[in-house]
């Protein structure tokens, strides 16, 4: 019983302008002729075969946005990690009247950048998974720190975000009865996202430099 061959993928689809263009400017030609027929045939077949196996994806561009989903989100877990470890206790150990007027300072400043700065490296986290090689080792990685991402995104959202709330419109002069209480909260809250993030970082660092 005859075997079926098996048809491979064509290695011309990987690259097919750089291999026409080798193609062409290595035929012979003459003043009658400018691009012999066996040289349009081929070009037809690697553009045919370049269709049915997908777009070429640019090895660069794909480095290019691991790059920048690295820098956003190393950049954000650094300063969420700095917070509950330098930022707070510094707070703590002010009087009651500093540390309530810094709190309020910084819930005012990052409920105006976290939104931006959460959303621009979800974005840039699921184009460097989705730019990925599909077959390759590192899209998994890059998926599971987006997944990841996300799962902080929701603990901010649904557990910080309105104690800060709380926070920016307290009135200094007369504080709260519970605000320690709530702050303390805050903190173990933030620590839990901290791990979080760390986890995403690291899962994004191990498959950017996998393929």
């Amino acid at each position: 019983m005859l075997k079926r061959r098996e048809r491979k993928p064509c290695d011309n689809a990987l690259q097919p302008r750089r291999l026409m263009s080798e193609y062409f400017a290595n035929q012979p030609r003459n003043r009658f002729s400018r691009a012999p027929k066996q040289s349009i045939l081929s070009a037809a077949l690697c553009f045919r075969c370049a269709g049915k196996h997908g777009p070429v994806r640019k090895e660069g561009e794909t480095y290019d946005m691991n790059v920048l989903a690295l820098l956003l989100l190393g950049t954000l877990t650094g300063n969420e990690l700095a917070v509950g470890a330098f930022v707070h206790p510094a707070l703590s150990r002010l009087s009651d009247d500093q540390h309530a007027a810094g709190a309020q300072s910084l819930a005012r400043l990052y409920g105006k950048v976290g939104p931006f700065w959460y959303a621009a490296t979800l974005l840039a986290l699921l184009a460097a998974a989705w730019r990925a090689d599909k077959k390759g080792a590192g899209k998994p990685m890059l998926s599971l720190s987006a997944l990841l991402l996300l799962a902080s995104l929701a603990l901010t959202i649904l557990r910080l975000v309105p104690i800060n709330s709380d926070v920016a419109d307290w009135d200094l002069s007369v504080l709260p009865a519970d605000w320690k209480a709530k702050r303390a909260l805050w903190d173990k809250r933030h620590g839990a996202r901290v791990g979080i993030l760390l986890l995403s970082l690291a899962a994004l660092a191990y498959g950017a430099t996998r393929r």
